[in-house]
């Protein structure tokens, strides 16, 4: 018995979506870049509603240093498909570009769709204390110079602290004090608040 008309025409169709994953593999794997990103996009011209394609090509553009082609991307697939995952991916951006803002609220929007999506909730704090950093080196440069800016930089940098404190808390009884990167995280924010007793709990906790 012979296969439909349709059904050959969609193991065809499945066939060759495969072919193009496997042709872009083969030319990163050879250094052909150009050739792959042709690759790229004849897929997504191809396949519009796969998210397959649209994702590799963040990837591609992560990978070749293109920020904003990324995040052209990431703008529309979100727009077509909010995942978590693209929220991340996209937040991760901001984060590098020190948009605090942006970030915090693409982490927020993972969260609001996955709550236990870990690490989106790993990132939340990650932006707290990458933003605490930037206002704590202020008051480190600036404290005799500018004492009444300093203060209010030093006030904003504990609060910021305290939020990845919480958060990480949160993500260390998620995985159980597993995640190395979030007890030492946690190790250095005690020491860093002066909380020392919780500092030497966390240090037993890795192992020192």
């Amino acid at each position: 018995k012979f296969a439909s008309t349709d059904s050959m025409f969609y193991f065809a169709k499945e066939n060759h979506h495969l072919s193009l994953q496997l042709l872009y593999q083969e030319q990163m794997a050879a250094k052909d870049t150009i050739a792959a990103e042709k690759t790229l996009l004849k897929g997504r011209k191809m396949y519009e509603q796969d998210p397959y394609f649209l994702q590799m090509n963040i990837m591609h553009d992560l990978w070749a240093n293109r920020g904003e082609q990324a995040m052209a991307n990431l703008n529309e697939a979100i727009a077509k498909n909010p995942q978590p995952a693209y929220y991340l991916v996209r937040g991760q951006i901001h984060l590098i570009q020190e948009n605090f803002e942006a970030a915090r609220a693409d982490m927020n929007a993972a969260i609001e769709k996955q709550p236990d999506f870990y690490e989106a909730i790993v990132m939340l704090a990650d932006i707290d204390k990458a933003e605490a950093d930037k206002y704590f080196n202020f008051f480190m440069d600036w404290e005799m110079k500018k004492p009444s800016e300093a203060k209010t930089a030093k006030a904003k940098s504990d609060q910021l602290y305290n939020n990845a404190i919480s958060i990480y808390e949160k993500a260390r009884l998620m995985k159980n004090n597993t995640d190395d990167n979030v007890l030492r995280n946690l190790q250095q924010l005690y020491r860093k608040m002066k909380q020392y007793d919780k500092e030497k709990e966390i240090r037993a906790l890795r192992g020192f």
